[in-house]
């Protein structure tokens, strides 16, 4: 509890925001006087004033009445207090509801996820959350193997482009690289911190085990497909092939739902919904 009067405090703020009585007062629509009044203890705001001068400030109104300190009301700040003092299994709970919070509000038309729709559930010791609906879909996985969320919401085109032929071509080229033999072993160690982000066919056949010139055609194929890059190094006595590749945020996460999707029995069991047809807010 502060032992500060109100007039002080609101002194306090207005100075460290760097503002004249008179700025005050027009933010708040009221005279010069009646912030000195004020701040000079001669009167007090009534309640409505009260949280209008707490989000003039952007604090509490707790903080503007010295109950508790006057802290800044930083989201990030404020989530990441709640997560610091809270289990894992709190945490992922509360980030979970937070964000179907925030995909409502900020996307109104587009979703609007009911409230008893936003508690997951646990299941075999980690949590799975998702949810289903004909404008909306999350997935969000948080286990030993995963820790993944993902969202889909309506989008203009209706995804119209599964029909358009260079998409499928360019698609199709993607899943035929992933289910190739040895792509995924592969994938592993490019995705490890000991990997470097240049190297050679044999440097991957050296930590991989895949033979270097399997190594390079797999190699050519990922840059064919724009996800990494190739260039001849020309050495005094022989040229060679150098790749660059910093990891692929997107591959992982193709890789992690496909995961989730085909090795994980548990997939549907918190699904709200039966079905789900995204085909766009304004198409549908």
């Amino acid at each position: 509890m502060s032992t500060l009067t109100f007039g002080q405090r609101l002194t306090a703020l207005r100075t460290a925001k760097g503002i004249t009585q008179q700025e005050l007062a027009e933010g708040l629509a009221v005279s010069n006087k009646t912030i000195s009044k004020w701040e000079n203890d001669a009167s007090s705001p009534d309640l409505p004033m009260l949280v209008s001068l707490a989000r003039y400030f952007n604090i509490s109104t707790d903080a503007l009445l010295g109950v508790d300190s006057p802290e800044p009301r930083d989201a990030s700040t404020l989530v990441s207090k709640f997560l610091q003092k809270n289990s894992r299994k709190q945490a992922v709970q509360k980030a979970f509801s937070l964000n179907c919070a925030l995909i409502s509000q900020g996307y109104p038309r587009l979703c609007a996820p009911k409230s008893e729709q936003e508690t997951p559930a646990f299941i075999q010791k980690s949590f799975r959350g998702l949810i289903a609906s004909d404008d909306y879909f999350q997935c969000t996985v948080s286990s030993q193997s995963l820790n993944v969320s993902v969202q889909l919401l309506p989008n203009e085109s209706g995804f119209c482009w599964l029909n358009d032929p260079d998409a499928k071509e360019r698609i199709g080229r993607l899943f035929a690289f992933l289910a190739k033999e040895d792509a995924l072993p592969l994938l592993y160690f490019l995705h490890q911190p000991a990997c470097s982000e240049s190297f050679t066919a044999d440097y991957l056949s050296k930590n991989t085990g895949i033979s270097p010139s399997r190594a390079a055609l797999l190699m050519d194929k990922l840059c064919a497909l724009d996800c990494c890059q190739g260039r001849i190094a020309h050495l005094e006595n022989q040229t060679v092939k150098v790749y660059r590749f910093a990891g692929d945020g997107l591959l992982l996460s193709i890789l992690a739902l496909a995961y989730e999707r085909s090795c994980n029995e548990s997939y549907y069991n918190y699904n709200l919904n039966s079905g789900i047809k995204m085909t766009g807010g304004d198409n549908q």
